[in-house]
């Protein structure tokens, strides 16, 4: 079995348990015969010394179209049975998604946090559970600049899931179970 990792990691100055479960993950599977390959961004690669680099940062987050055309041309030149999404945040993008289903491979996702559900991945606000994101509007966390304190990078996030959730009919799917 062929087995495509998808996963963009977290900083190195900021080791992630995700980073650390994908390898053990990786690590199992091949231990038992297992092909995996890796497609992968890390977000040490991250620019954000202009307001240039950081709005284009902002644009990849909700559509890497780069990752999305790379991501299509791997598979389709590996040929694995899955694909296995690990995150695709902020680097890669949900448009990863596009590319498997445009090659006709079956994806798997892990969920490690609440990204899909909540911009600022913990269903938390103030350190209390919020489920404001499920029951109202993606609108309230940019109200309550619930990633970093910051309205636009919570709208960012917001505009990313409100993207994909149209695009993609699996997120709603996920919300709704």
């Amino acid at each position: 079995m062929r087995v495509l990792f998808v996963h963009n990691n977290y900083r190195t100055s900021a080791p992630s348990g995700e980073d650390a479960a994908v390898r053990n993950e990786r690590r199992m599977l091949e231990n038992r015969g297992v092909e995996v390959f890796s497609f992968e961004r890390c977000n040490d690669d991250i620019d954000d010394s202009s307001l240039i680099a950081k709005t284009a940062m902002a644009v990849n987050t909700i559509w890497s179209q780069r990752s999305r055309s790379q991501l299509r041309k791997f598979v389709s030149d590996l040929c694995p049975d899955v694909v296995h999404v690990h995150n695709t945040f902020s680097m890669l993008s949900p448009s990863v998604y596009g590319a498997c289903k445009a090659e006709g491979v079956p994806v798997v996702q892990t969920l490690h946090n609440f990204r899909f559900f909540c911009p600022a991945a913990l269903l938390l606000r103030d350190g209390k559970p919020c489920e404001d994101c499920l029951d109202r509007s993606l609108l309230q966390s940019v109200r309550h600049r619930c990633y970093r304190g910051s309205v636009a990078a919570t709208a960012t996030l917001a505009t990313m899931l409100v993207l994909h959730r149209a695009i993609e009919p699996i997120h709603a799917t996920l919300i709704a179970t």
